[in-house]
Protein backbone atom coordinates (compact mmCIF):
# COMPACT_ATOMS: atom_id res chain seq x y z
CA UNK A 1 0.00 0.00 0.00
CA UNK A 2 1.54 3.47 -1.14
CA UNK A 3 1.36 6.40 1.14
CA UNK A 4 -1.19 8.06 -0.25
CA UNK A 5 -3.57 4.81 -0.23
CA UNK A 6 -2.73 4.99 4.23
CA UNK A 7 -3.16 8.05 4.57
CA UNK A 8 -6.51 8.41 2.51
CA UNK A 9 -7.88 4.89 4.10
CA UNK A 10 -6.33 6.72 7.77
CA UNK A 11 -8.59 9.56 6.91
CA UNK A 12 -12.20 7.61 5.91
CA UNK A 13 -11.38 5.46 8.91
CA UNK A 14 -10.85 8.00 11.79
CA UNK A 15 -14.01 9.74 10.27
CA UNK A 16 -16.14 7.13 10.17
CA UNK A 17 -14.81 6.09 13.98
CA UNK A 18 -16.75 9.52 14.74
CA UNK A 19 -19.77 8.58 13.30
CA UNK A 20 -20.49 5.20 14.70
CA UNK A 21 -17.43 3.38 16.32
CA UNK A 22 -19.36 0.24 16.98
CA UNK A 23 -21.41 -0.24 14.54
CA UNK A 24 -18.15 -1.72 12.55
CA UNK A 25 -18.76 -0.30 9.34
CA UNK A 26 -16.41 -0.74 6.11
CA UNK A 27 -17.88 1.02 3.52
CA UNK A 28 -15.96 0.58 -0.02
CA UNK A 29 -13.44 3.68 0.41
CA UNK A 30 -12.19 4.34 -3.72
CA UNK A 31 -15.86 3.99 -4.69
CA UNK A 32 -16.80 6.91 -2.70
CA UNK A 33 -13.63 8.75 -3.20
CA UNK A 34 -14.45 8.58 -6.83
CA UNK A 35 -18.14 9.38 -6.13
CA UNK A 36 -16.86 12.78 -4.58
CA UNK A 37 -14.31 13.12 -7.28
CA UNK A 38 -17.30 13.07 -9.81
CA UNK A 39 -19.48 15.43 -8.39
CA UNK A 40 -16.51 18.05 -8.10
CA UNK A 41 -15.61 17.45 -11.66
CA UNK A 42 -19.20 17.95 -12.75
CA UNK A 43 -20.17 20.61 -10.68
CA UNK A 44 -17.08 22.18 -12.08
CA UNK A 45 -17.08 21.56 -15.95
CA UNK A 46 -21.11 22.54 -15.88
CA UNK A 47 -20.23 25.48 -14.74
CA UNK A 48 -16.89 26.04 -16.90
CA UNK A 49 -19.13 25.05 -19.67
CA UNK A 50 -22.07 27.89 -19.00
CA UNK A 51 -19.46 30.55 -19.31
CA UNK A 52 -17.90 29.07 -21.90
CA UNK A 53 -21.35 29.06 -24.12
CA UNK A 54 -21.77 32.58 -23.45
CA UNK A 55 -18.23 33.56 -25.14
CA UNK A 56 -19.53 30.99 -27.85
CA UNK A 57 -23.34 32.79 -28.52
CA UNK A 58 -21.64 36.00 -27.92
CA UNK A 59 -19.41 35.36 -30.96
CA UNK A 60 -22.42 33.12 -33.10
CA UNK A 61 -24.40 36.43 -32.47
CA UNK A 62 -21.31 38.45 -33.90
CA UNK A 63 -20.98 36.24 -36.91
CA UNK A 64 -24.33 35.83 -37.89
CA UNK A 65 -24.92 39.68 -37.88
CA UNK A 66 -22.06 40.57 -39.70
CA UNK A 67 -23.52 43.37 -42.83
CA UNK A 68 -20.75 46.10 -43.66
CA UNK A 69 -22.36 48.96 -45.04
CA UNK A 70 -20.50 49.24 -48.03
CA UNK A 71 -21.48 52.42 -50.29
CA UNK A 72 -21.74 51.87 -53.87
CA UNK A 73 -18.96 52.55 -55.90
CA UNK A 74 -17.75 55.81 -56.46
CA UNK A 75 -18.09 57.45 -59.75
CA UNK A 76 -15.34 57.76 -61.93
CA UNK A 77 -13.18 61.21 -61.82
CA UNK A 78 -12.45 61.02 -65.55
CA UNK A 79 -14.13 63.13 -68.08
CA UNK A 80 -14.96 61.43 -71.40
CA UNK A 81 -12.02 62.58 -73.89
CA UNK A 82 -10.75 59.52 -76.55
CA UNK A 83 -7.02 60.80 -75.76
CA UNK A 84 -5.63 62.92 -72.74
CA UNK A 85 -2.11 64.91 -74.04
CA UNK A 86 -0.14 64.22 -71.43
CA UNK A 87 3.48 63.35 -70.70
CA UNK A 88 3.47 61.96 -66.80
CA UNK A 89 0.96 60.84 -64.20
CA UNK A 90 1.38 62.01 -60.39
CA UNK A 91 -0.06 60.24 -57.20
CA UNK A 92 -0.61 62.57 -54.36
CA UNK A 93 -2.36 61.68 -50.83
CA UNK A 94 -1.66 58.05 -50.88
CA UNK A 95 -0.77 57.25 -47.06
CA UNK A 96 -2.30 54.18 -46.03
CA UNK A 97 -0.89 52.18 -49.36
CA UNK A 98 2.77 51.07 -49.30
CA UNK A 99 4.77 51.92 -52.86
CA UNK A 100 5.15 48.29 -53.80
CA UNK A 101 1.10 47.81 -53.54
CA UNK A 102 0.51 50.61 -55.77
CA UNK A 103 3.31 49.85 -57.91
CA UNK A 104 2.06 46.35 -58.35
CA UNK A 105 -0.94 47.57 -59.77
CA UNK A 106 0.91 48.92 -62.67
CA UNK A 107 1.35 52.75 -63.37
CA UNK A 108 -0.22 53.97 -66.39
CA UNK A 109 2.94 55.24 -68.45
CA UNK A 110 2.45 56.47 -71.73
CA UNK A 111 2.38 60.11 -73.55
CA UNK A 112 -1.32 60.49 -74.23
CA UNK A 113 -3.81 57.65 -72.18
CA UNK A 114 -7.22 57.20 -72.83
CA UNK A 115 -9.79 57.80 -70.26
CA UNK A 116 -10.72 54.54 -70.30
CA UNK A 117 -6.44 53.44 -69.17
CA UNK A 118 -7.41 56.15 -66.14
CA UNK A 119 -10.57 55.03 -65.11
CA UNK A 120 -9.06 51.31 -64.86
CA UNK A 121 -6.61 52.77 -62.36
CA UNK A 122 -8.34 54.47 -61.08
CA UNK A 123 -10.51 51.40 -60.21
CA UNK A 124 -8.04 49.33 -59.64
CA UNK A 125 -6.82 51.48 -56.94
CA UNK A 126 -10.04 51.90 -55.64
CA UNK A 127 -10.22 48.31 -55.43
CA UNK A 128 -7.23 47.83 -53.51
CA UNK A 129 -8.28 50.29 -50.71
CA UNK A 130 -11.76 48.83 -50.46
CA UNK A 131 -9.98 45.15 -50.12
CA UNK A 132 -8.26 46.93 -46.82
CA UNK A 133 -11.32 48.17 -45.68
CA UNK A 134 -10.92 51.49 -46.71
CA UNK A 135 -14.70 52.20 -48.46
CA UNK A 136 -14.49 56.41 -48.23
CA UNK A 137 -11.92 56.83 -50.45
CA UNK A 138 -11.83 59.12 -53.47
CA UNK A 139 -9.64 59.58 -55.81
CA UNK A 140 -9.86 63.31 -57.59
CA UNK A 141 -8.13 63.80 -60.96
CA UNK A 142 -6.53 67.62 -61.56
CA UNK A 143 -4.69 69.13 -64.42
CA UNK A 144 -2.84 68.41 -66.75
CA UNK A 145 -0.73 71.24 -65.30
CA UNK A 146 1.83 73.69 -67.57
CA UNK A 147 4.04 70.69 -67.82
CA UNK A 148 1.79 68.50 -68.96
CA UNK A 149 1.25 66.32 -65.30
CA UNK A 150 -1.63 64.40 -64.32
CA UNK A 151 -2.20 64.33 -60.27
CA UNK A 152 -4.52 61.99 -59.56
CA UNK A 153 -5.08 63.00 -55.62
CA UNK A 154 -6.43 60.30 -53.18
CA UNK A 155 -8.59 61.70 -50.35
CA UNK A 156 -8.60 58.88 -48.01
CA UNK A 157 -11.39 59.72 -46.38
CA UNK A 158 -11.66 59.74 -42.16
CA UNK A 159 -14.83 59.59 -39.60
CA UNK A 160 -15.58 62.64 -38.53
CA UNK A 161 -18.23 61.88 -35.66
CA UNK A 162 -20.37 59.28 -34.63
CA UNK A 163 -23.97 60.22 -34.26
CA UNK A 164 -26.26 57.89 -31.34
CA UNK A 165 -28.87 58.40 -28.73
CA UNK A 166 -29.52 54.64 -27.44
CA UNK A 167 -27.89 53.66 -24.12
CA UNK A 168 -27.29 50.79 -25.10
CA UNK A 169 -24.56 51.59 -27.69
CA UNK A 170 -21.63 53.25 -25.87
CA UNK A 171 -19.24 54.34 -28.71
CA UNK A 172 -16.30 54.72 -26.67
CA UNK A 173 -16.15 51.18 -26.27
CA UNK A 174 -18.12 50.12 -29.24
CA UNK A 175 -15.48 52.31 -31.67
CA UNK A 176 -12.53 53.57 -29.74
CA UNK A 177 -10.14 56.38 -31.01
CA UNK A 178 -11.99 56.05 -34.49
CA UNK A 179 -12.59 59.45 -34.57
CA UNK A 180 -10.59 61.40 -36.91
CA UNK A 181 -8.71 58.22 -37.94
CA UNK A 182 -9.45 57.03 -41.49
CA UNK A 183 -12.69 55.43 -42.03
CA UNK A 184 -12.16 51.48 -42.03
CA UNK A 185 -15.24 49.40 -42.68
CA UNK A 186 -13.69 46.30 -40.62
CA UNK A 187 -13.75 48.93 -37.86
CA UNK A 188 -16.75 49.66 -38.45
CA UNK A 189 -17.86 45.90 -38.38
CA UNK A 190 -16.14 45.33 -35.44
CA UNK A 191 -18.39 48.24 -33.07
CA UNK A 192 -21.79 46.75 -34.38
CA UNK A 193 -20.22 43.24 -34.17
CA UNK A 194 -19.48 43.75 -29.90
CA UNK A 195 -23.51 45.93 -29.96
CA UNK A 196 -25.03 43.06 -31.77
CA UNK A 197 -23.52 40.37 -29.44
CA UNK A 198 -26.08 41.51 -26.69
CA UNK A 199 -29.64 40.10 -27.37
CA UNK A 200 -31.62 42.86 -26.79
CA UNK A 201 -29.66 44.81 -30.12
CA UNK A 202 -29.95 45.24 -33.36
CA UNK A 203 -27.77 48.14 -34.54
CA UNK A 204 -27.05 49.19 -37.70
CA UNK A 205 -24.70 52.30 -39.37
CA UNK A 206 -25.44 54.93 -42.02
CA UNK A 207 -22.76 56.71 -43.35
CA UNK A 208 -23.32 60.00 -44.30
CA UNK A 209 -21.49 62.79 -46.01
CA UNK A 210 -19.52 65.01 -42.94
CA UNK A 211 -18.97 68.48 -43.53
CA UNK A 212 -15.54 68.73 -44.25
CA UNK A 213 -13.37 66.99 -47.46
CA UNK A 214 -13.42 63.33 -47.07
CA UNK A 215 -15.03 63.53 -44.04
CA UNK A 216 -18.26 60.72 -42.52
CA UNK A 217 -20.59 60.75 -40.25
CA UNK A 218 -21.63 57.41 -38.66
CA UNK A 219 -25.18 58.00 -37.62
CA UNK A 220 -25.66 54.51 -35.43
CA UNK A 221 -29.52 53.17 -34.98
CA UNK A 222 -30.78 50.83 -32.85
CA UNK A 223 -34.17 49.64 -32.16
CA UNK A 224 -36.05 49.71 -28.56
CA UNK A 225 -35.84 46.43 -27.23
CA UNK A 226 -35.89 45.61 -23.03
CA UNK A 227 -32.11 45.46 -22.14
CA UNK A 228 -33.36 42.58 -20.22
CA UNK A 229 -33.71 38.95 -20.54
CA UNK A 230 -34.00 35.88 -18.52
CA UNK A 231 -35.34 32.42 -17.98
CA UNK A 232 -36.70 29.73 -15.77
CA UNK A 233 -35.98 26.14 -16.31
CA UNK A 234 -37.04 22.72 -14.85
CA UNK A 235 -35.72 19.12 -15.65
CA UNK A 236 -35.23 15.66 -14.23
CA UNK A 237 -31.41 15.42 -15.17
CA UNK A 238 -29.41 15.33 -11.72
CA UNK A 239 -27.85 12.49 -10.80
CA UNK A 240 -29.94 10.25 -7.80
CA UNK A 241 -26.73 10.55 -5.60
CA UNK A 242 -27.55 14.43 -5.59
CA UNK A 243 -30.74 15.22 -6.50
CA UNK A 244 -32.92 14.22 -9.90
CA UNK A 245 -34.99 17.69 -10.62
CA UNK A 246 -33.12 20.37 -10.95
CA UNK A 247 -34.53 24.16 -10.91
CA UNK A 248 -32.89 27.36 -12.44
CA UNK A 249 -33.16 30.74 -13.04
CA UNK A 250 -31.25 32.61 -14.81
CA UNK A 251 -31.23 36.52 -15.37
CA UNK A 252 -29.03 38.97 -18.07
CA UNK A 253 -28.70 42.82 -18.59
CA UNK A 254 -27.58 44.46 -21.51
CA UNK A 255 -25.38 47.34 -21.00
CA UNK A 256 -26.04 47.66 -16.97
CA UNK A 257 -23.62 50.34 -16.89
CA UNK A 258 -24.12 52.45 -19.94
CA UNK A 259 -21.17 50.66 -21.66
CA UNK A 260 -22.25 48.20 -24.15
CA UNK A 261 -20.94 45.75 -21.38
CA UNK A 262 -23.30 42.31 -20.38
CA UNK A 263 -24.16 40.99 -17.13
CA UNK A 264 -25.40 37.56 -16.49
CA UNK A 265 -26.35 35.59 -13.26
CA UNK A 266 -27.85 32.46 -13.05
CA UNK A 267 -28.51 29.85 -9.44
CA UNK A 268 -29.95 26.38 -9.76
CA UNK A 269 -30.46 23.71 -7.10
CA UNK A 270 -32.07 19.88 -6.91
CA UNK A 271 -35.17 19.93 -5.25
CA UNK A 272 -36.34 16.40 -4.60
CA UNK A 273 -35.18 15.71 -0.48
CA UNK A 274 -33.22 18.49 0.02
CA UNK A 275 -32.24 18.15 3.78
CA UNK A 276 -30.30 14.51 2.79
CA UNK A 277 -29.19 15.22 -0.71
CA UNK A 278 -28.82 18.02 -2.87
CA UNK A 279 -26.70 19.98 -5.87
CA UNK A 280 -26.98 23.59 -5.57
CA UNK A 281 -25.09 26.62 -7.61
CA UNK A 282 -25.02 30.09 -8.19
CA UNK A 283 -22.60 31.83 -11.18
CA UNK A 284 -21.72 35.40 -12.50
CA UNK A 285 -20.42 36.18 -15.42
CA UNK A 286 -20.07 39.86 -16.89
CA UNK A 287 -17.76 41.37 -19.90
CA UNK A 288 -17.04 44.40 -21.54
CA UNK A 289 -16.10 45.59 -24.97
CA UNK A 290 -13.40 47.83 -26.16
CA UNK A 291 -12.94 47.58 -30.19
CA UNK A 292 -11.36 44.51 -31.13
CA UNK A 293 -10.86 43.32 -27.12
CA UNK A 294 -13.33 41.95 -25.12
CA UNK A 295 -12.69 42.07 -21.36
CA UNK A 296 -14.44 39.16 -19.31
CA UNK A 297 -14.44 38.00 -15.68
CA UNK A 298 -16.86 35.51 -14.01
CA UNK A 299 -17.23 33.36 -10.65
CA UNK A 300 -19.19 30.31 -9.31
CA UNK A 301 -19.38 28.34 -6.26
CA UNK A 302 -21.27 25.05 -5.92
CA UNK A 303 -22.26 22.85 -3.23
CA UNK A 304 -23.32 19.37 -2.82
CA UNK A 305 -24.90 16.20 -0.61
CA UNK A 306 -24.71 12.82 -0.94
CA UNK A 307 -26.32 11.00 1.91
CA UNK A 308 -24.95 6.94 1.55
CA UNK A 309 -26.78 4.27 3.22
CA UNK A 310 -24.95 1.37 5.10
CA UNK A 311 -25.98 -1.51 6.24
CA UNK A 312 -26.68 -0.52 9.58
CA UNK A 313 -26.30 3.77 9.38
CA UNK A 314 -25.87 5.98 6.95
CA UNK A 315 -22.67 8.59 5.85
CA UNK A 316 -22.89 11.68 4.32
CA UNK A 317 -20.66 12.74 1.47
CA UNK A 318 -19.91 16.62 0.81
CA UNK A 319 -18.18 19.16 -1.03
CA UNK A 320 -18.15 22.35 -2.36
CA UNK A 321 -16.18 23.69 -5.21
CA UNK A 322 -15.44 27.47 -6.78
CA UNK A 323 -13.89 28.99 -9.60
CA UNK A 324 -13.27 32.83 -10.54
CA UNK A 325 -11.45 34.10 -13.44
CA UNK A 326 -10.77 36.63 -15.85
CA UNK A 327 -10.45 36.53 -19.90
CA UNK A 328 -9.26 38.77 -22.60
CA UNK A 329 -9.91 38.05 -26.12
CA UNK A 330 -8.62 39.94 -29.18
CA UNK A 331 -9.90 40.11 -32.79
CA UNK A 332 -6.73 39.26 -34.91
CA UNK A 333 -8.37 38.87 -38.33
CA UNK A 334 -11.81 39.52 -39.59
CA UNK A 335 -13.69 39.35 -42.62
CA UNK A 336 -17.64 39.51 -43.53
CA UNK A 337 -17.25 35.46 -43.53
CA UNK A 338 -14.60 34.51 -40.44
CA UNK A 339 -13.08 35.76 -37.56
CA UNK A 340 -9.63 34.42 -36.03
CA UNK A 341 -9.62 35.33 -32.22
CA UNK A 342 -6.99 35.00 -29.83
CA UNK A 343 -7.15 34.76 -25.78
CA UNK A 344 -5.74 34.23 -22.41
CA UNK A 345 -7.74 33.53 -19.59
CA UNK A 346 -6.45 33.75 -15.95
CA UNK A 347 -8.93 31.27 -13.03
CA UNK A 348 -8.88 30.26 -9.98
CA UNK A 349 -10.08 26.96 -8.69
CA UNK A 350 -10.69 25.50 -5.64
CA UNK A 351 -12.51 21.84 -4.43
CA UNK A 352 -13.06 20.53 -0.85
CA UNK A 353 -14.67 17.06 -0.44
CA UNK A 354 -15.88 15.83 2.98
CA UNK A 355 -16.33 12.40 4.38
CA UNK A 356 -18.35 13.17 7.39
CA UNK A 357 -16.01 16.07 8.94
CA UNK A 358 -12.99 14.85 7.37
CA UNK A 359 -11.34 17.06 5.00
CA UNK A 360 -10.13 14.43 2.00
CA UNK A 361 -6.53 16.09 0.99
CA UNK A 362 -6.02 13.90 -2.21
CA UNK A 363 -10.12 14.85 -3.62
CA UNK A 364 -9.43 18.63 -2.79
CA UNK A 365 -7.51 20.57 -4.88
CA UNK A 366 -6.92 24.25 -5.19
CA UNK A 367 -5.62 25.03 -8.41
CA UNK A 368 -4.15 28.16 -10.26
CA UNK A 369 -4.87 27.72 -14.27
CA UNK A 370 -3.38 30.13 -17.44
CA UNK A 371 -4.79 29.29 -20.60
CA UNK A 372 -4.07 30.59 -24.11
CA UNK A 373 -6.21 29.80 -26.51
CA UNK A 374 -7.43 30.14 -30.43
CA UNK A 375 -10.36 30.55 -31.74
CA UNK A 376 -11.51 30.66 -35.69
CA UNK A 377 -14.77 30.55 -37.25
CA UNK A 378 -16.11 30.55 -40.67
CA UNK A 379 -19.04 30.56 -42.53
CA UNK A 380 -18.91 28.49 -45.76
CA UNK A 381 -21.18 27.09 -47.99
CA UNK A 382 -21.39 24.19 -46.28
CA UNK A 383 -22.41 26.00 -43.00
CA UNK A 384 -20.68 27.19 -39.79
CA UNK A 385 -17.47 25.69 -39.41
CA UNK A 386 -15.72 26.98 -35.93
CA UNK A 387 -11.87 26.15 -34.59
CA UNK A 388 -10.67 26.13 -30.71
CA UNK A 389 -7.57 25.24 -29.58
CA UNK A 390 -6.03 25.95 -26.35
CA UNK A 391 -2.91 25.08 -23.93
CA UNK A 392 -3.35 25.11 -20.23
CA UNK A 393 -0.60 25.34 -17.04
CA UNK A 394 -1.48 24.94 -13.92
CA UNK A 395 0.60 27.70 -11.51
CA UNK A 396 1.73 28.06 -8.13
CA UNK A 397 0.29 31.69 -7.72
CA UNK A 398 -2.65 32.63 -5.48
CA UNK A 399 -1.93 29.81 -3.08
CA UNK A 400 -2.22 26.96 -5.66
CA UNK A 401 -1.01 23.64 -4.64
CA UNK A 402 2.63 22.37 -5.16
CA UNK A 403 3.26 18.94 -7.12
CA UNK A 404 4.38 16.51 -4.53
CA UNK A 405 6.59 13.76 -4.92
CA UNK A 406 4.95 11.28 -4.04
CA UNK A 407 3.63 8.33 -5.95
CA UNK A 408 -0.30 8.54 -7.92
CA UNK A 409 -0.59 12.36 -6.32
CA UNK A 410 -2.06 14.37 -8.92
CA UNK A 411 -0.15 17.49 -10.57
CA UNK A 412 -1.30 20.97 -9.88
CA UNK A 413 1.22 22.14 -12.31
CA UNK A 414 -0.03 20.45 -15.05
CA UNK A 415 0.23 21.00 -18.61
CA UNK A 416 -2.81 20.63 -20.87
CA UNK A 417 -3.86 20.68 -23.85
CA UNK A 418 -7.10 20.65 -25.61
CA UNK A 419 -8.74 20.79 -29.58
CA UNK A 420 -12.29 21.17 -30.42
CA UNK A 421 -14.24 21.73 -33.83
CA UNK A 422 -17.60 21.98 -34.76
CA UNK A 423 -20.16 22.25 -37.79
CA UNK A 424 -23.39 23.70 -37.81
CA UNK A 425 -24.81 22.54 -41.14
CA UNK A 426 -28.60 23.55 -42.64
CA UNK A 427 -29.42 21.71 -45.87
CA UNK A 428 -32.59 20.20 -47.54
CA UNK A 429 -33.85 16.73 -48.21
CA UNK A 430 -37.12 15.89 -50.01
CA UNK A 431 -38.26 19.73 -49.58
CA UNK A 432 -37.54 19.29 -45.44
CA UNK A 433 -34.73 21.57 -44.25
CA UNK A 434 -32.62 19.53 -41.93
CA UNK A 435 -29.79 20.60 -39.52
CA UNK A 436 -26.51 19.14 -38.57
CA UNK A 437 -24.73 19.52 -35.91
CA UNK A 438 -21.32 17.36 -35.12
CA UNK A 439 -18.71 18.74 -32.49
CA UNK A 440 -15.27 17.10 -31.87
CA UNK A 441 -13.70 17.73 -28.67
CA UNK A 442 -10.15 16.15 -27.39
CA UNK A 443 -8.08 16.64 -24.78
CA UNK A 444 -4.91 15.66 -23.76
CA UNK A 445 -1.97 15.66 -21.04
CA UNK A 446 1.18 13.61 -19.55
CA UNK A 447 0.22 14.31 -16.06
CA UNK A 448 -1.62 12.91 -13.69
CA UNK A 449 -4.27 15.36 -13.76
CA UNK A 450 -6.47 16.67 -10.56
CA UNK A 451 -9.94 14.96 -11.03
CA UNK A 452 -11.84 18.36 -11.72
CA UNK A 453 -9.13 18.68 -14.70
CA UNK A 454 -9.89 15.35 -16.49
CA UNK A 455 -12.11 15.42 -19.82
CA UNK A 456 -15.68 13.46 -18.50
CA UNK A 457 -17.32 11.15 -21.66
CA UNK A 458 -20.49 9.73 -19.23
CA UNK A 459 -22.64 13.08 -18.90
CA UNK A 460 -25.28 15.23 -21.05
CA UNK A 461 -22.46 17.91 -22.44
CA UNK A 462 -20.43 14.91 -23.51
CA UNK A 463 -21.78 10.72 -24.35
CA UNK A 464 -25.41 10.58 -23.99
CA UNK A 465 -26.99 7.74 -22.12
CA UNK A 466 -24.98 7.62 -19.23
CA UNK A 467 -26.19 7.99 -15.86
CA UNK A 468 -25.36 5.95 -13.14
CA UNK A 469 -21.54 5.72 -13.84
CA UNK A 470 -18.64 7.77 -14.51
CA UNK A 471 -15.45 7.50 -17.25
CA UNK A 472 -12.65 10.25 -17.19
CA UNK A 473 -9.47 10.67 -17.74
CA UNK A 474 -6.08 12.37 -18.67
CA UNK A 475 -6.27 12.04 -22.23
CA UNK A 476 -9.58 11.47 -24.58
CA UNK A 477 -11.70 12.82 -27.10
CA UNK A 478 -15.50 12.37 -27.33
CA UNK A 479 -17.31 13.23 -30.60
CA UNK A 480 -21.31 14.06 -31.11
CA UNK A 481 -23.56 14.43 -33.80
CA UNK A 482 -27.42 15.55 -34.06
CA UNK A 483 -29.70 16.12 -36.99
CA UNK A 484 -32.64 17.59 -36.40
CA UNK A 485 -35.98 19.70 -38.02
CA UNK A 486 -37.77 21.96 -37.18
CA UNK A 487 -41.47 21.72 -38.26
CA UNK A 488 -44.40 24.82 -37.70
CA UNK A 489 -47.41 23.53 -36.03
CA UNK A 490 -50.42 25.68 -35.22
CA UNK A 491 -48.22 28.71 -34.03
CA UNK A 492 -45.72 26.89 -32.72
CA UNK A 493 -42.86 24.69 -33.83
CA UNK A 494 -42.19 20.99 -33.53
CA UNK A 495 -37.96 20.20 -33.26
CA UNK A 496 -37.40 16.45 -33.56
CA UNK A 497 -33.65 15.32 -33.18
CA UNK A 498 -31.54 12.36 -33.71
CA UNK A 499 -27.91 11.78 -31.87
CA UNK A 500 -25.63 9.32 -32.06
CA UNK A 501 -22.03 9.94 -29.56
CA UNK A 502 -19.30 8.33 -29.41
CA UNK A 503 -15.79 8.82 -26.82
CA UNK A 504 -12.94 7.32 -25.55
CA UNK A 505 -10.38 7.77 -22.71
CA UNK A 506 -7.13 6.50 -21.36
CA UNK A 507 -7.16 5.71 -17.98
CA UNK A 508 -4.16 4.67 -15.80
CA UNK A 509 -2.88 0.92 -15.23
CA UNK A 510 -6.20 0.15 -16.97
CA UNK A 511 -5.79 1.70 -20.38
CA UNK A 512 -8.10 3.07 -23.61
CA UNK A 513 -11.81 3.04 -22.52
CA UNK A 514 -14.80 3.58 -25.22
CA UNK A 515 -18.59 4.65 -24.73
CA UNK A 516 -21.17 5.37 -27.18
CA UNK A 517 -24.74 6.34 -27.07
CA UNK A 518 -27.23 7.67 -28.73
CA UNK A 519 -30.47 10.27 -28.18
CA UNK A 520 -34.02 10.77 -29.83
CA UNK A 521 -35.30 14.31 -28.54
CA UNK A 522 -38.89 16.26 -29.61
CA UNK A 523 -39.01 19.82 -28.87
CA UNK A 524 -41.93 22.09 -29.01
CA UNK A 525 -41.40 25.80 -29.16
CA UNK A 526 -44.22 28.15 -28.28
CA UNK A 527 -42.78 31.54 -28.45
CA UNK A 528 -40.82 31.97 -25.04
CA UNK A 529 -42.41 28.23 -23.62
CA UNK A 530 -40.30 25.66 -24.49
CA UNK A 531 -41.13 21.60 -23.68
CA UNK A 532 -38.67 18.91 -24.67
CA UNK A 533 -38.57 15.37 -23.89
CA UNK A 534 -35.43 13.50 -24.60
CA UNK A 535 -34.52 9.04 -25.02
CA UNK A 536 -31.10 8.29 -23.95
CA UNK A 537 -29.68 4.89 -24.60
CA UNK A 538 -26.17 3.32 -24.15
CA UNK A 539 -24.53 1.41 -27.02
CA UNK A 540 -21.56 0.26 -25.95
CA UNK A 541 -19.49 0.57 -22.26
CA UNK A 542 -16.57 -1.22 -20.08
CA UNK A 543 -17.56 -4.46 -18.69
CA UNK A 544 -17.30 -3.28 -15.01
CA UNK A 545 -19.70 -0.45 -15.66
CA UNK A 546 -23.32 -1.35 -13.67
CA UNK A 547 -26.08 -1.27 -15.87
CA UNK A 548 -27.06 1.54 -17.21
CA UNK A 549 -30.86 1.46 -18.30
CA UNK A 550 -32.90 3.87 -20.77
CA UNK A 551 -33.33 7.18 -19.65
CA UNK A 552 -36.34 9.34 -20.56
CA UNK A 553 -35.74 13.61 -19.72
CA UNK A 554 -38.25 15.80 -19.51
CA UNK A 555 -37.19 19.66 -19.83
CA UNK A 556 -39.17 22.49 -19.77
CA UNK A 557 -38.38 26.41 -19.70
CA UNK A 558 -39.71 29.75 -20.34
CA UNK A 559 -37.68 32.88 -21.42
CA UNK A 560 -38.66 36.23 -21.02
Amino acid sequence: MTKTQRTLLSTFLSALSLASAAANIKPDLPVMQQSMEDQSRRMMQENADRFRSIVDDHRMRQLKNDDSALPSKPASSIQEFDCLAIKGLKLAGITLLSYSEVNALGLPNAECLSNQDINDFIQALTTLYVQKGYIAVRILASGPDADKVLTLRAVEGHVEAIQNADRRLNTGTLFPNVIGQPLNIKDIDQGLDQANRLQSNQATVDILPGTAQGGSILMLRNPESPPWHGGLSLNDSGQESTGVWIAGINAAWDSPFAASDFISLSTQSTTDNPNTRYSRSNSLFYSLPYGYWTLSAFASESRYLNTQQLEKNSVQLSGESSQSGVRLDRIITRSQHATSTASVQLSHKRSDNYFLDGWLEISSPKLTVMELGFNQMLISDSGIWVLDASLEKGLTWFGADHDRPIADWPTPEFTKAKLGIKLYHNFVIAEQALSLQSSWSWQGSRDRLPAIEQIELASQSAVHGFKHNSLSGDTGWYWRNTLSARLPILGAYLSPRIGIDAGRVLQANIGYQSLAGMTLGLGLNMQDFNIDLEYNHALHMPDRFTNEEAQIISRLSWQF
